[in-house]
């Protein structure tokens, strides 16, 4: 049960960054969606389906994405705080306190894609998500 919802928070924490670009400017603001990789440690790697809802925080240059992903082991959902580093890079920890899991990540911007790197003690993974389109 711990392994599970150890891998359940990486995927959460993998997934919680989102970011696209329109026009000249890439925002991280909006809907995503899909998927990737969790490697738990000590554990077989999952695949992982994700959306993720991005909003500006009050804090300059934060964001507050709130997410949900699936495995074959379940659901999890949880909201995640990122800080813009660069015109197209973002990166934060996270800390999950009812499953005891801390990590980093970061997230890479290209157009309307991302790509989401996360690290744990209790593993590692990736996501590749996708811009929604809203209209």
């Amino acid at each position: 049960m711990r392994r599970f919802l150890g891998a359940g928070v990486l995927i959460l924490s993998i997934s919680f960054g989102a970011a696209g670009s329109y026009a000249k400017s890439v925002s991280l603001i909006g809907v995503w969606h899909g998927g990737g990789i969790v490697l738990p440690k000590g554990g077989a790697k999952e695949k992982t389906r994700c959306r993720a809802e991005i909003q500006k925080s009050p804090g300059r240059g934060l964001y507050l994405a709130n997410y949900k992903c699936s495995s074959p082991l379940g659901l999890i959902s949880q909201t995640v705080a990122v800080k813009k580093i660069s015109a197209t890079k973002y990166s934060g920890t996270f800390h999950n306190v009812l499953h005891k899991v801390k990590g980093v990540f970061s997230i890479t911007l290209d157009g309307n894609k991302q790509t989401v790197t996360m690290k744990s003690s209790q593993g590692e993974g990736w996501l590749d998500l996708n811009r929604q389109n809203t209209q």
